[in-house]
């Protein structure tokens, strides 16, 4: 285990590397998808950190998404460069396979949306996931180590 000084959580050694909780804040720095697909793009930040790259669907489309990997920073970056509309349904697919992320339960605002699995293990470990809403412009998100949430972004 490890024990980060600032906030006091302990990270399970398995999810060390993939969480950085040294400034108070929880930065993603490994994501991966259901296959083991590393979610983390270097070549694009946000808020000065590598971002979480996903696509999603939009009216048909398949567009490129880059989320903020800093915990409640709901900045994101999608290209070709349109805007969704706030409250609609926009599934997460992994950038290399393609596949549709899996949904983990229903998201706790009253959205209608569900947290879809960001991994932070690359065996697709339940336990250690990173869950965001798949309803544009909720705010709500949470990080999961083993049976804990770490910490929950919801508003």
């Amino acid at each position: 285990m490890v024990r980060n000084k600032k906030p006091k959580h302990v990270v399970p050694e398995r999810v060390a590397k993939s969480l950085d909780l040294s400034t108070g804040e929880v930065v993603a720095t490994s994501v991966f998808c259901h296959n083991g697909h590393q979610l983390i793009d270097e070549d694009v930040e946000i808020s000065g950190h590598p971002s979480i790259h996903v696509e999603v669907e939009y009216e048909g489309r398949i567009l490129n998404a880059y989320l903020s990997a800093i915990g409640g920073d709901h900045s994101r970056y999608v290209t070709p460069n349109i805007s969704i509309e706030p409250g609609v349904r926009t599934p997460l697919r992994c950038p290399v396979c393609h596949e549709q992320l899996p949904p983990v339960a229903p998201c706790s605002s009253d959205c209608g949306g569900d947290y879809i699995a960001l991994f932070l293990t690359p065996d697709a470990d339940f336990k250690y996931i990173i869950g965001i809403c798949d309803v544009n412009g909720c705010p709500s998100a949470f990080v999961k180590t083993f049976h804990s949430i770490i910490r929950d972004f919801s508003d």
